[in-house]
């Protein structure tokens, strides 16, 4: 009986070793184990089942099973490996669509987004998400050259304890060139008497890490480094992986850089248009630049997007261009204006408008050009439009054109202080100027007292600004500055 009891023990033992060896998978050393494993389990199982049951009976199919062991274990061998295999088969194209996904939204976003934060960060947190990484960054080259400048980083590597926000480029890339722009082990013992990055990464604490460069039409504009805390060996098909993504992050980093040097090219002819008004109209010298950057403050302030910011900066810039095409005798007239004479003036807008419509680089801020002198009540021009009709970047710039107007120096007055020009601004709230708008306006300028204002004025120094028939003190000077 205890001979029995034991050989009941060992078949529940095995089977149950059986159990975890079918359901539990690891890497590919682990399932070569596994399998031998397996062969012994199934070997010592079988002898024990058909010992058991030949000491119950004597029927010769048990004497035949006996005889024949072998034929049922490599059976139950071959069926499980079938299964594993087909498990492995499995994982691996669940894993292989999982990365053509992630490339794919990498892809998109790289080919049309022009924020390489966003583009970077969509990439690095994929590579963070699919492979055996657990820290990623991204490097751009420099201007110079000389160096490389961190874009964005994401995972363990922001957790480093000393800088590493500039790399030196020029030795790094002669390591990536001559493996040619493979992912490399930069920490590799071989690199260290040639890289320095490898000492820094060590400091930091970061014993294994990659790199492998960008490369867009022949040029080198950045690198990937990857980094892991323990040692890991990369397969085939990752190091494929994160070369793809290197590739749609080389192109993201080229259009980036592509788009910066067209900003920066707009930039300059929007400042030298700027320039030109303020030639054409010497009495509003600055103006245009105040009512930008208020203009961007507000936006800001406002927590809108980036875009919407450097629009109200460049709509700030440029709302008075098309004072080129109003005659210099009524422009630079010294005193006030007759009624024909305004009227000419607020022909600005439109002309303005005609100006940027058509040039694609300055067709987002000509609703800003066009309708920065309409009034939340209706009463504005060149259309009369009220409310939130009208644009909320044009009613930012109103905010902005007015209160500078108000505040600067002209030839033939002084400006006046910056508390009274709030308290105009809060009298028209609902009538020139966006209720809401005009709060945070309000708020603004007396929390950051961005500037330094003239005296008070006196009652017929201020009554200089008035016209007799119009109660609102901006409109009328020469159509707001």
């Amino acid at each position: 009986m205890l001979d029995v009891a034991m050989r009941i023990l060992n078949i529940c033992a095995c089977a149950v070793g059986i159990y975890f060896a079918l359901f539990r998978h690891g890497n590919p050393d682990q399932n070569r184990l596994r399998y031998v494993f397996l062969l012994t389990l199934f070997s010592f199982a079988a002898a024990n089942v058909i010992a058991l049951v030949y000491a119950f009976t004597n029927l010769p199919v048990f004497h035949l099973l006996l005889s024949y062991p072998s034929t049922i274990i490599p059976m139950l061998l071959i069926a499980n490996l079938l299964l594993t295999m087909q498990i492995i088969e499995k994982n691996r194209l669940k894993n292989r669509e999982r990365k053509l996904i992630a490339l794919q939204h990498i892809g998109t976003k790289a080919t049309n987004a022009l924020d390489l934060q966003q583009v970077s960060k969509l990439a690095l947190n994929e590579i963070l998400e699919i492979s055996q990484f657990d820290g990623a960054a991204l490097y751009t080259l420099a201007k110079n050259k000389d160096y490389l400048e961190l874009v964005r980083s994401e995972g363990v590597f922001r957790q480093a304890v000393i800088d590493l926000s500039v790399l030196p480029a020029k030795e790094l890339f002669f390591v990536l060139d001559s493996v040619e722009n493979r992912l490399i082990d930069i920490c590799n013992p071989e690199y260290r008497g040639v890289l320095q990055i490898c000492d820094k990464m060590e400091a930091a604490g970061i014993k294994n890490a990659f790199a492998t460069q960008l490369v867009n039409q022949q040029e080198t504009v950045g690198v990937v480094v990857l980094t892991r805390r323990d040692r890991i060996d990369l397969q085939l098909d990752e190091q494929q992986f994160i070369t793809n993504v290197a590739t749609w992050l080389s192109v993201a980093t080229s259009n980036a850089k592509l788009y910066e040097g067209l900003q920066t090219g707009y930039l300059k002819v929007t400042l030298a248009l700027s320039k030109a008004i303020e030639a054409k109209d010497p009495y509003t010298c600055g103006h245009s630049d105040s009512v930008a950057k208020f203009s961007a403050n507000l936006a800001s302030h406002l927590e809108l997007s980036k875009s919407d910011i450097e629009r109200a900066y460049i709509g700030g810039l440029l709302h008075d261009i098309g004072k080129i095409g109003i005659p210099d005798a009524i422009l630079n007239k010294p005193g006030s204006l007759t009624d024909e004479e305004y009227a000419i003036i607020k022909e600005h807008s439109y002309k303005g408008f005609e100006i940027t419509q058509p040039v694609d680089a300055l067709i987002n801020i000509s609703d800003i050009v066009i309708y920065h002198h309409e009034r939340f009540d209706g009463t504005g021009y060149p259309l009369g439009l009220s409310g939130e009709k009208i644009p909320l970047l044009a009613r930012i710039a109103t905010l902005a054109d007015a209160f500078d107007a108000m505040t600067s120096d002209r030839p033939y007055r002084k400006g006046m202080p910056a508390e009274k020009a709030l308290a105009i601004i809060e009298q028209n709230k609902g009538a020139q100027f966006d209720p809401i708008l005009a709060t945070h306006f309000i708020t603004m300028v007396e929390d950051k007292q961005q500037r330094e204002y003239a005296v008070d004025l006196t009652d017929d120094e201020l009554a200089v600004l008035f016209d007799e028939n119009d109660e609102n003190p901006v409109d009328n000077e020469r159509a707001a500055g």
